[in-house]
Formats: structure tokens, C-alpha cells, sequence
């Protein structure tokens, strides 16, 4: 007697984001490589709770570099959390060395949102949550327009 196999299809799960999205992020920002800034993040971006286009977003980063030759991050704690419809958020303490050559950086709890554009995953957000606090303060205090 033949045994009866039941085959079952395959699930077609879409991919899922890995650290390397921001590892690339990191050594883009870290050499000051701007070709490859304009590879990893979205043709329009959500830039510390505005909406940019990519062009404003780079000549952004390359006013941080002209004014910090010597700028350095590193990342730690990353925790990589679907957020719905293909976004993917990364939690992450970012230090930032203003002049790497000494031992004094700033640790911000930061985020990025990526999602899959064609073959590539692409910052579509970008913030920290101290800045986002400080401008949820501003708004209150201003209230309404």
C-alpha cells in the first residue's frame, strides 16, 4: 500500500530587514560617503518629523559633515520591530562623536523606518526620541494653529 504525502506550498513570505540595513547606514554616514547616502534612504523621507525630499535630506547630511570633519556614530541595542504594510522600525542607542579624535560623544535613543522599495530596503524615517519630544513640547506650548 502506497503511503499518501500531502504536500503543502511553500508560504511566499516577504523578506525581512537585517541588521546590515543599518550597518550600511553607519558606514555610509561614517565616510562621509554621499553617493551611498543616496542609496539607502527613500526618494522622500520623514527627517526628524518632517517631510523632506532625498535631495534636502542629503545637503542636510553634508552640512553636518562640512561643520564636523571629524564626525563619528556607532550604534548599539538594535531591536528590529515590524510596524504594519512592509515598514520595519529600528530602535537603536546612536553615539556621535562630533571629533572622533577624542572621548566625548552624545548617546541618542534613535529610530529608523525602512521599508522594501524594488530590490532594496530604504530609510523612510529618521529621528530620535529626544527630538521628538522636544517637538511634541513646542507644539503643545504653542498650541493649535
Amino acid at each position: 500500500m502506497k503511503e499518501e504525502v500531502q504536500r503543502v506550498a511553500p508560504k511566499n513570505e516577504a523578506p525581512k530587514p537585517t541588521y546590515e540595513v543599518l550597518e550600511k547606514w553607519n558606514l555610509v554616514h561614517n565616510s562621509k560617503d554621499i553617493a551611498g547616502l543616496c542609496e539607502v534612504y527613500a526618494d522622500t523621507v520623514i527627517f526628524y518629523q518632517s517631510t523632506y525630499p532625498l535631495s534636502k535630506v542629503i545637503s542636510s547630511k553634508q552640512r553636518l559633515f562640512d561643520k564636523n570633519p571629524n564626525f563619528h556614530q556607532e550604534y548599539d541595542h538594535l531591536e528590529i520591530l515590524p510596524v504594519g504594510d512592509g515598514y520595519y522600525r529600528f530602535n537603536f542607542d546612536k553615539m556621535v562623536w562630533t571629533d572622533f579624535a577624542d572621548d566625548d560623544y552624545k548617546t541618542y535613543p534613535s529610530y529608523l523606518i525602512v521599508k522594501r522599495i524594488g530590490l532594496n530596503w530604504k530609510i523612510t524615517a529618521e529621528s530620535d526620541s529626544i527630538t521628538d519630544a522636544n517637538i511634541a513640547k513646542r507644539a503643545k506650548k504653542n498650541g493649535p494653529k
